[in-house]
């Protein structure tokens, strides 16, 4: 599904359903400002010249979060006849209550905490969203069932 037909929130949950994307974006969040993906891969650095991941899989991956909406490009600088593109967190990144949980930032203040609490309040009254919040889960379990299925398929062969 293209993320320019989902609604931001599932755009957002589909952007982090990779642990590579969860890491890029939780180093763009808590670097406070832009980065290029040179950077962020940089960041990756585990030393003994290894890297947890290679430049051209954090391009991809920091791609697909502007594509979703969780990092916006933020500038493009001409760099050896090419270009590098600098991206931010994008204001729904920034604001949106879950994603600090899910990528295990700090704690929240009370105010933002009541925010939260508040919107989680009004997207459980909208229906239309719980069909699709109630879709989505329900696709995600037959998929994990297939997958179950299939381990266990080859562990009978």
């Amino acid at each position: 599904m293209a993320a320019d037909k989902l609604d931001p929130q599932q755009a957002l949950l589909r952007a982090l359903g990779h642990p590579m994307r969860k890491t890029l974006l939780k180093l763009c969040l808590e670097a406070g400002e832009r980065k290029c993906p040179k950077e962020l891969a940089l960041a990756t650095y585990k030393g003994k010249g290894s890297f947890q991941a290679h430049l051209s899989s954090v391009s991809y991956h920091t791609r697909t979060l502007a594509e979703y909406g969780a990092l916006v490009v933020a500038g493009e600088v001409p760099r050896r006849g090419a270009v590098a593109h600098f991206y931010r967190p994008s204001k729904l990144a920034r604001e949106t209550p879950w994603v600090v949980d899910v990528l295990n930032l700090p704690p929240l203040s009370e105010e933002l905490r009541a925010r939260i609490d508040e919107h989680i309040a009004e997207r459980r009254k909208d229906k239309e969203f719980m069909a699709r919040l109630n879709d989505l889960t329900d696709e995600h379990r037959r998929a994990l069932d297939r997958l179950q299925k299939g381990e266990a398929d080859e562990r009978s062969e």
